[in-house]
């Protein structure tokens, strides 16, 4: 697990975090059956700086693990990381000009475009999410919609806010769009 903490000192912001709803019905055993390294318990008594350092670890991990392939899903993908070292990435890659590809298309971008970004890899707590690629497989936007779902708005767009800054300090990461977390 390469998670490094981002020093957010989310404390200060005093959020409180509704707690999940608990699964009732004949089916439940089924869901219980989840390994408890699969399941993020996301509820009042969790450190926020800590589920948000382990998030945005899993967001550096999940980015590579979707990278586009070569023609097929049966070809490589672009990426010049062993698996090894794609399970070791943390946000410290997006941090570093050396891209981890064998061929790239770049684009710089001003301040306007990378909140752009933001918003796209941390929708707000009103954005409405039809139709995307990529970000609902990935297990650190899982978490995220779910975050999303216990806390009230002023509080989630508060953390967004804080979020936003170790953001600024990337300086790259897949060229998005609307709908999908690798524009190809």
């Amino acid at each position: 697990d390469a998670v490094v903490p981002l020093g957010l000192d989310l404390a200060a912001l005093n959020i409180s975090i509704a707690p999940s709803l608990e699964l009732s019905g004949p089916d439940v055993a089924f869901h219980r059956g989840i390994p408890e390294d699969d399941h993020d318990d996301i509820g009042p008594d969790t450190d926020l700086s800590a589920l948000i350092d382990r998030l945005v670890a899993q967001m550096s991990l999940d980015i590579i693990q979707i990278s586009p392939n070569l023609k097929s899903r049966l070809d490589p993908s672009y990426t010049t990381l062993s698996i090894d070292q794609q399970h070791a990435v943390t946000i410290d890659l997006y941090k570093s000009l050396v891209l981890p590809f064998t061929g790239v298309w770049f684009r710089t971008s001003n301040s306007k475009h990378w909140d752009l970004q933001f918003d796209r890899f941390f929708p707000g707590y009103d954005k409405q999410l039809d139709k995307l690629q990529n970000f609902p497989s990935c297990r650190y936007f899982q978490l995220w919609l779910r975050l999303r779902t216990q806390m009230r708005k002023p509080a989630f767009e508060a953390l967004r806010a804080k979020l936003r800054v170790p953001f600024r300090d990337l300086s790259w990461l897949p060229y998005t769009d609307s709908d999908r977390m690798w524009d190809t």
